[in-house]
Parts: C-alpha cells; sequence; structure tokens
C-alpha cells in the first residue's frame, strides 16, 4: 500500500507540474505572439520612416549638386558673388517655369559660361535655351552648346 501511496503522490505531482508546464507555454505563446506583432509594427514602421526620409535625401542631394554647378559656373566666367547670387537666383526662376531641375539648368549655364559667355548674356540665354529644349524634347545643356555653336559661326 506504501508503494501505491508513492505512486499516487508521484502522479499527482506529474499531473500538477504538466498543468503548470502548459500554463507556461501558453504564457509564453501569448508573447511570441505579441512580440511577432511588434517585430511587424517596427518593420512596416520603418518601411514608413524610409519613404518619408528619402525624398529630403533626394532634395538634399540636387541642392548641393546646383550648388557645386553654379560655382563651377562662376569659376568658369571669373564672376563675383554678386554674379553668383544673381545667376543662381536667374536658374532658380527658369527652374520654376520649365521642366528641367535647378541642376539641369545650372549644368546648362557652365555650358554657356564655357562657351565664353558673361552673367548678363547667361541671364537672357538661359530661359529661350530651355524653352528650345523643351520644345525639341531634347536635353538641356546639348542645347545650349548647339545654340552657342551656332551663334559663335
Amino acid at each position: 500500500m506504501a508503494v501505491k501511496a508513492e505512486v499516487s503522490i508521484v502522479l499527482r505531482a506529474m499531473n500538477y507540474a504538466s498543468d503548470e508546464l502548459n500554463k507556461v507555454k501558453q504564457q509564453t505563446q501569448g508573447l511570441r505572439e505579441v512580440g511577432s506583432q511588434l517585430q511587424q509594427t517596427g518593420l512596416t514602421m520603418m518601411g514608413w520612416g524610409a519613404a518619408i526620409a528619402a525624398p529630403f535625401g533626394l532634395a538634399l542631394k540636387q541642392f548641393m549638386g546646383f550648388e557645386e554647378e553654379m560655382r563651377n559656373v562662376n569659376a568658369v566666367m571669373q564672376g563675383t558673388e554678386e554674379d553668383f547670387q544673381a545667376l543662381s537666383k536667374t536658374v532658380n526662376e527658369v527652374a520654376m517655369n520649365s521642366s528641367f531641375m535647378t541642376s539641369e539648368i545650372a549644368s546648362a549655364a557652365y555650358a554657356l559660361a564655357s562657351a565664353g559667355k558673361k552673367r548678363t548674356e547667361i541671364e537672357a540665354m538661359i530661359g529661350p535655351v530651355s524653352n528650345l529644349a523643351e520644345a525639341m524634347h531634347s536635353e538641356l545643356r546639348p542645347t545650349a552648346e548647339l545654340v552657342t555653336d551656332t551663334l559663335d559661326q
């Protein structure tokens, strides 16, 4: 009888331990599900963050390209800081009224400066050259080069 009692105690202890283990498993399963949901939420938020930040990075890169190109234009035409500021303003105004980005217009201004044009000439030419490039469905800088080559003949 003592053996039977001991077996009974052991079986009850095992059943109790098994029940407690099942409770722990259920609780950890719930935590796993919460963890998985949090992980998915984090990935979604990271994706949205990248999507939101990308245009700002692109805008900064374009601005830096514009600034550098305009500094090159000013160096080629041996302009002053006043020339740089005035021509930068003109390029921005032309960009607002055309399909070209400021960096593309600055590149065309560089082509004009490389052809020996000064600030006032570039300011007078860059808008019409932009319009011509749009009308011809061509790139802006080669159009500027074509115009200067034609005028210099």
